[in-house]
């Protein structure tokens, strides 16, 4: 009995097999309600209809790749030319199969096709090699007759990157393609959770009536649950965590503080400090956090349990400093606080007014216009108040302004001033070291783009040497006129030149021959050197040598420097009239369009300088003066001689050469008559 239950009802619970399971189905065929008992068991017979179904298709898969393999065997079979060796090659080289057949014979890739041959074996006896000792070195010259050359075109070398970037192999196709679906699978994934977190954190913004609060700070939240969340990084977690349990209230401080400047952090001080407002009017209070060694140097006081401030003892400070090191043992960081109470410092300083932000933005264009001229401190200003103040001067007072700045709120105020110099140390590597450095980047990258000027040490020294040196002595309009008398008039003036009878004398120019000969770069390089050397001089020396002084003294020395530059550009066009020959008046007086052009430009620099003052940032200058101007512009006339006195190295064998137009110069001389 049990061997004959084991043999009919005992099925694999894993992949029985078709006859166990026929033998069951048989057993147990007389059941009530077979269709429902029966459910979860295969179908025998939709699955001997499926294996049949398969093995039909498959029969006539097979059939087709047979008819289609018989196919293209008909049809090489009725391509194939039958190829021939010549009988007396065969005789001479002992090779009984020709080129033609052997190409076509590697070109087919047909196993019964070289089978014909004899296979390997045979097709080796019939080109006369052996399969063991290769091709005969005697025979390599013959072969090459029959066969030909086994030569072909080398590609040209690729570099490493494009070897990488094109020779892929199926692996990496496939592997790229697995790479970018799991590609898009996380991107899809790290949106999802960005827009998730995105609208929890609008969402919490606006339970608290916060959406119009936006703030780069730590900020304490309260969960549906009651809990206490802190959002910031881990040091103002941590001091935020610590103000909490010791009874703090976040946002009535938040509400009734507000934060007039922050100091960054530094690394060199190892610490950072803010000022905020107090409720009391008029009163301030100062923060400072940073390594407590630091910070303990600094305090002369200590807070007690209940609040009180008693004076630091060195026992005490001692005391403090054991803890300090006592967690440096343990690869602890600590921070100190500290704080200092400072009274509100608005009223009158030097005789200047200061006045706070909140003030100044509630004044009229009427008030503002009597303040700002006695204003010399702005307290807790904000960077509209900044920006208002710096438009004020500029438009209405026509002042031209500088600014310094060295954080987020000096950016608008940057931009808008004549000259923004934004401070290298403070405004960037110091706060990008900080805690908040993702937020500080991107608004410190605006303020040094915003700013003319970075002073990399943070040294007021350097500003002033800034200005010493930024301090053009040629205004926009000044270079405007230069310029036009260099290019446009010097240009006019010296190409409307008539001809003369030396011209005929030169040679003709050859194609390869440089626009800017030797003698012009002569004559450019000395007059530059001429022209720069005074103008340095007068720059930097020139109210000691001239006896200039006043108030209009640094005004007078930059309309003198300006008119001697024109007067030398003036001079210079004279100059370049012959580059060669030392006296430059020769026939200055037949061309009257350089005699105009010269005209012109004196007189436009008369009124330039005595009656455009406002237009040119010039002022009338002394009879000395003009003197001085033109003596010195004259003096190119005196180094253009001195110039052309220098030899101008010149081909040697200019005479025999052959010129643009292929032919040589006539002889001349009574033996070559």
């Amino acid at each position: 009995m049990e061997h004959y239950l084991k043999e009919n009802f005992v099925v694999d619970a894993k992949s029985p097999s078709e006859e166990a399971l026929r033998r069951w189905r048989s057993a147990v065929a007389v059941v009530r309600n077979p269709r429902r008992r029966f459910r979860m068991v295969a179908d025998l017979a939709k699955r001997a209809e499926a294996e049949r179904k398969r093995k039909n298709i498959q029969e006539k898969i097979r059939i087709a790749l047979y008819i289609n393999k018989a196919a293209l065997q008909f049809i090489e079979a009725a391509n194939r030319v039958e190829h021939r060796i010549i009988d007396s090659v065969r005789r001479q080289t002992g090779f009984d199969i020709g080129p033609d057949e052997l190409a076509a014979l590697a070109r087919s890739h047909d196993i019964n096709y070289l089978e014909s041959h004899g296979g390997v074996e045979g097709l080796g006896r019939q080109v006369s090699v052996s399969l063991n000792d290769g091709v005969v070195s005697s025979d390599i010259s013959i072969r090459q007759n029959i066969y030909g050359f086994n030569r072909y075109a080398e590609k040209p070398a690729r570099s490493f990157w494009i070897e990488v970037g094109q020779d892929e192999t199926p692996l990496q196709v496939k592997l790229n393609g697995v790479a970018t679906v799991i590609g898009k699978i996380g991107l899809a994934f790290a949106v999802t959770t960005f827009l998730a977190l995105l609208a929890r954190f609008l969402l919490v913004k606006a339970e608290n009536h916060e959406i119009t609060k936006w703030s780069s700070r730590s900020e304490v939240t309260k969960g549906k649950d009651g809990t206490t969340d802190i959002l910031g990084t881990p040091t103002e977690t941590a001091i935020l965590e610590l103000g909490l349990l010791l009874g703090g209230d976040f946002k009535t401080h938040h509400n009734e503080s507000e934060i007039v400047k922050v100091e960054p952090f530094n690394s060199e001080k190892k610490k950072m400090s803010v000022l905020v407002s107090l409720p009391d009017n008029g009163r301030f209070r100062a923060f400072c956090k940073g390594a407590s060694e630091i910070i303990l140097k600094m305090c002369d006081k200590m807070l007690t349990a209940d609040g009180k401030a008693v004076p630091l003892s060195e026992k005490k400070r001692q005391k403090i400093t054991d803890v300090i090191n006592g967690f440096s043992c343990e690869a602890l960081r600590t921070l100190c606080l500290a704080f200092k109470d400072m009274e509100n410092t608005s009223g009158a300083i030097n005789y200047g007014l200061v006045i706070e932000g909140a003030d100044f933005r509630c004044k009229s264009p009427q008030e503002l216009e009597e303040i700002i001229p006695k204003l010399q401190v702005m307290a807790r200003s904000s960077p509209s108040d900044k920006h208002k103040l710096v438009t004020q001067l500029r438009s209405v007072f026509k002042e031209v302004v500088a600014v310094t700045g060295d954080g987020t709120n000096d950016a608008p105020a940057l931009a808008e001033a004549d000259i923004g110099l934004a401070m290298g140390i403070a405004g960037t590597e110091v706060l990008l070291s900080g805690s908040n450095s993702a937020f500080f980047s991107y608004f410190l990258q605006v303020a040094k783009e915003s700013a003319d000027v970075i002073v990399m040490d943070d040294n007021f020294k350097t500003i002033v040497n800034v200005a010493r040196w930024g301090d053009e002595p040629l205004t926009t309009v000044q270079l405007l006129w230069v310029n036009l008398i260099m290019d446009t008039l010097g240009a006019l003036a010296l190409a409307t030149e008539p001809p003369h009878d030396g011209l005929m004398k030169r040679p003709p120019i050859g194609r390869d021959v440089s626009i800017i000969t030797k003698t012009m770069w002569r004559n450019i390089i000395g007059q530059s050197i001429y022209q720069i050397s005074v103008l340095v001089i007068l720059q930097f020396d020139g109210k000691h040598l001239l006896k200039l002084s006043g108030s209009d003294d640094t005004k007078t020395l930059n309309t003198f420097i300006f008119n001697t530059f024109v007067f030398c550009q003036v001079f210079n066009e004279i100059n370049s009239r012959d580059m060669e020959k030392i006296n430059v008046f020769k026939g200055i007086f037949s061309s009257w369009v350089f005699l105009t052009v010269m005209f012109s430009t004196v007189t436009f620099q008369i009124v330039i300088v005595e009656f455009l003052g406002t237009y040119a940032n010039t002022v009338p200058l002394r009879w000395e003066l003009w003197l001085a101007s033109v003596l010195i512009g004259a003096a190119s006339l005196v180094i253009a001689v001195i110039l052309k006195c220098i030899p101008v190295e010149t081909n040697k064998d200019d005479s025999t050469v052959k010129h643009h137009d292929g032919y040589e110069p006539l002889p001349s001389g009574p033996d070559m008559a």
